[in-house]
């Protein structure tokens, strides 16, 4: 019994050892590879396009008013074709978040800003992810 236990226990072992030894082959590989390039990054693609002229610009600031943080103003009706920027005034961290995520910032500390040239008409309501009771509409008529 005691041989029998010995020869499993060096089989187990050798097969350990030819699996770590396999796996450090693959992964490091024998051939020189090129550095690693970073891709570009994937950024939604909004209906709104942000590369296109503007025919307006209008601002939304990101303030506190009455206590709570707001967007003011919270609704803007414009047309098809004008910039909207949004500017944090306010000492807090916020973001603008479409309800259907066709913009999404990353978190704007104060003065950072924000912009989207809303090209197709219709309705985007948006949220602060931070502070989900900041809410605001953009309604894009032709």
């Amino acid at each position: 019994m005691l041989l029998y236990s010995s020869r499993m226990r060096l089989f187990w072992v050798a097969l350990s050892f030819a699996t770590v030894a396999t796996l450090l082959v693959v992964a490091c590989g024998g051939t020189p590879t090129a550095p690693i390039q970073p891709g570009p990054t994937l950024q939604p693609k909004p209906s709104p396009t942000p590369t296109l002229t503007p025919i307006a610009v209008v601002n939304v600031k990101i303030l506190a008013k009455d206590g709570k943080y707001a967007f003011e103003p919270a609704t803007l009706k414009i047309k098809a074709g004008t910039q909207v920027t949004w500017t944090n005034d306010s000492v807090a961290i916020h973001t603008v978040t479409s309800d259907t995520l066709i913009f999404n910032t990353n978190n704007l500390a104060t003065n950072q800003v924000f912009s989207v040239i809303f090209t197709r008409p219709g309705t985007y309501p948006y949220y602060c992810n931070i502070h989900t009771y900041m809410v605001g509409t953009i309604i894009v008529t032709p």
